[in-house]
């Protein structure tokens, strides 16, 4: 009953960078933001050449 009752407030309460466990959040996107910028900064320094 109380997780029920937290559920609705979690989402506010816990910050984006703390994904896994709440409903909605998968702790992959955040491995997925991290792969994207490393990419991203890859290509950005190996392009200045």
């Amino acid at each position: 009953m109380l997780a029920n009752r937290l559920k609705i407030c979690l989402d506010k309460c816990v910050s984006q960078e703390q994904s896994s466990y709440v409903e909605g959040r998968s702790i992959l996107d955040n491995a997925l933001i991290v792969i994207e910028v490393i990419h991203a900064l890859k290509r950005k320094t190996t392009g200045r050449r």
